[in-house]
């Protein structure tokens, strides 16, 4: 799962881009709000039906949470605002998107995709909560199999690949529910 988030080819795009980032003069919080707002659009397109549509404007706006602390790292505009408002639009749009596919799997009556995608949401909360809480409280609640990056994957997967979509949103309810029991047992364990 590291291999995703520290792949050579991955940081070479991510370099790339956040060098034209610079040259145009984008500022880092403006990234995070168009990620977010794509990430929003994706929830309202999810709400038709429409997927894998849904799935590309998902992909796109997540790519955004790529490049935005990079930049904001690289132009020394790294502040505690914008770490917080990165953070707030990830849970955003990942909760709205998974909300309109919710609408329109129980639009159509479908039972088992509703309560997979339900379990998905609410494992999701679990583990983002787990971390800040833990990280409140001074405690160590980092790490785990699925962080954001491997369930962004998987969502996007499960939206494009429609024949795959019950499995991939059974394999992210599970992630999650581990990653949720790794982050709090690690806290609980660096409390001693």
């Amino acid at each position: 799962m590291n291999y995703i988030v520290n792949n050579p080819a991955l940081k070479l795009i991510r370099s790339t881009g956040v060098t034209i980032l610079i040259f145009l003069h984008v500022k880092p919080n403006q990234l995070t709000i168009f990620g977010g707002v794509l990430a929003l659009v994706a929830g309202f397109v999810a709400t038709t039906g429409s997927f894998t549509y849904a799935g590309l404007l998902f992909i796109l706006g997540s790519s955004m949470d790529g490049f935005d602390g990079e930049l904001a790292r690289k132009t020394d505009t790294d502040s505690i605002q914008g770490a917080f408002l990165d953070s707030v639009f990830d849970r955003l749009g990942e909760g709205f998107l998974l909300i309109g596919v919710i609408y329109y799997l129980a639009s159509v009556h479908d039972n088992l995709g509703v309560l997979l995608t339900v379990g998905a949401l609410f494992f999701s909360l679990l583990v983002s909560y787990s971390r800040a809480r833990g990280e409140s409280l001074g405690l160590d609640s980092s790490g785990g199999i699925a962080p954001r990056e491997v369930r962004v994957v998987i969502v996007c997967f499960s939206l494009l690949i429609s024949s795959a979509f019950y499995a991939l949103m059974a394999l992210l309810v599970f992630l999650s529910a581990v990653t949720f029991l790794q982050r709090s047992i690690k806290a609980f364990r660096s409390s001693n």
